[in-house]
């Protein structure tokens, strides 16, 4: 099974996070990675 998750929030006078997830479960093995990025703009 995978699943992934992406997202974009903005919280208005250029301020905005963006990040992205995935998640694997195969078997006993559990293995997962997140980024998440924040651009300031002014």
């Amino acid at each position: 099974m995978i699943a992934g998750l992406r997202f974009l929030i903005s919280l208005g006078d250029g301020i905005k996070v963006t990040g992205a997830y995935q998640g694997e479960i195969g078997g006993n093995r559990l293995s997962h990675a997140g980024t998440a990025r924040m651009q300031l703009r002014f």
